[in-house]
């Protein structure tokens, strides 16, 4: 289950349905804002689609109590949730680990965060460019005369290196699921 928008989750979610997972992509009743971005026609843009191939999608309103009882029910037949929900409004949609596990303890929980899931920055969140600027990118591929911060490269580099993490770590879940540590 993917509960994600923009670029980081989705391109998590797309790398394990490209892989062969069955990708269910959780949306809220307005849709990932991604399908609103230089779109071509009400409600698609060629950047959603581009990270959203080869997933089905479900429309839950996770702030009504029937939109979580909905995807409580699909936790529970889910393999991972991944999501990348700001960790109090996660707790409120049922996000969080503890629900998640409550409702599967065998799904891998992952969730995707700018500025970490604890520590004064966790509840905010934050793009791509922000990620680049706080980690020295911006600055790194600074050039003199530059009246603006470029992006590295030209890519969203820290969205899509968080997406292949996720992807990667959630794999690493499966593996690892229901394998005792060593020693």
């Amino acid at each position: 289950l993917e509960y994600s928008q923009y670029v980081a989750g989705p391109f998590a979610g797309m790398l394990l349905a490209d892989l062969g997972a069955d990708v269910i992509k959780v949306e809220s009743p307005r849709g990932d804002a991604w399908r609103r971005y230089e779109p071509f026609a009400e409600g698609q843009s060629r950047a959603f689609y581009a990270l959203n191939r080869n997933k089905r999608s479900v429309v839950l309103d996770l702030k009504t109590e029937e939109g979580r009882r909905a995807s409580r029910a699909l936790q529970a037949t889910a393999d991972a949730v991944v999501h990348n929900v700001p960790p109090e409004r996660a707790a409120r949609y049922g996000l969080d680990r503890e629900t998640v596990a409550a409702a599967n303890p065998r799904a891998v929980w992952c969730m995707v965060s700018a500025l970490g899931t604890d520590g004064p920055d966790a509840g905010l969140t934050a793009f791509d460019l922000v990620a680049q600027a706080l980690s020295g990118l911006l600055l790194a591929d600074a050039r003199p005369g530059d009246p603006h911060p470029r992006r590295a490269g030209g890519i969203a580099m820290a969205d899509f290196t968080a997406g292949l993490l996720a992807a990667v770590s959630v794999l690493a879940g499966l593996v690892g699921r229901g394998r005792e540590a060593p020693g």
